[in-house]
C-alpha cells in the first residue's frame, strides 16, 4: 500500500519510494552493526523486543501521514530496530530449541511465515481497493497491533523463556 500511496499520490514519486526503502535499508545495515557490536542483555531481550515491536507498528501506522524527511527518518528506525529484534527472535529460537528440532521447526516457520505474508499483502490489496490507502494501513496495523497484544504481550510467562534463552541453558538441559 505503501508504493501506491506514492505511486498515486500527487507530492509523492516512485523515485522518493525507492529513496523510502534505500533509507530502510540503510537503518537495517546500520542496525545490525550495532546488533553486533553492542549485546542487550538476555534478561532485557523480551522487553526489547515488545518495545520494538510497538514502535514499528506505530511507525508504519503513522507513515504515510507524516512529511517526505520524516518518512525517510521513520523508515531508517525502523529499519535499524527491526533488524535487531529479528535478530534476537531467530537467534533465541535456536537456543531454545533442542539442535534436532531447530531444522523442522525453522522450516515450518518459514512456511508459516510466507502463507501470512501472502494472505496479508491479498487482503491489504484489497482493503486499498474499497478505500484510502492511508486508511487502510491504519487499519492493518490496528490488526496487528491486536496480534501483538494476544500472542506476545498476553503470553508473556510462555513467549519470555524463548527470547531470554541462551546456549548455556540449552548445554545444559
Amino acid at each position: 500500500l505503501t508504493q501506491a500511496f506514492f505511486q498515486t499520490s500527487s507530492f509523492l514519486s516512485v523515485t522518493m519510494f525507492g529513496l523510502l526503502s534505500s533509507a530502510e535499508m540503510i537503518g537495517r545495515t546500520l542496525g545490525g552493526l550495532i546488533q553486533y557490536k553492542v549485546q542487550i542483555p538476555v534478561k532485557k531481550r523480551f522487553a526489547f523486543t515488545k518495545f520494538v515491536y510497538s514502535v514499528y507498528n506505530a511507525m508504519d501506522a503513522c507513515l504515510l501521514f507524516l512529511p517526505y524527511p520524516a518518512m525517510l527518518v521513520n523508515r531508517f528506525l525502523c529499519g535499524a530496530l527491526g533488524v535487531s529484534s529479528a535478530t534476537i527472535r531467530e537467534s533465541a529460537m535456536n537456543c531454545y530449541l533442542k539442535p534436532d528440532l531447530r531444522a523442522r521447526v525453522n522450516a515450518l516457520c518459514n512456511v508459516v511465515f510466507a502463507l501470512g505474508s501472502i494472505l496479508c499483502h491479498l487482503g491489504a490489496g484489497l482493503l486499498g481497493q474499497v478505500m484510502d490507502y492511508r486508511l487502510a494501513v491504519v487499519l492493518i496495523t490496528c490488526a496487528g497491533a491486536a496480534a501483538m497484544i494476544g500472542f506476545i504481550f498476553l503470553r508473556g510467562e510462555d513467549n519470555r523463556p524463548v527470547y531470554e534463552a541462551t546456549r548455556e541453558e540449552h548445554a545444559q538441559a
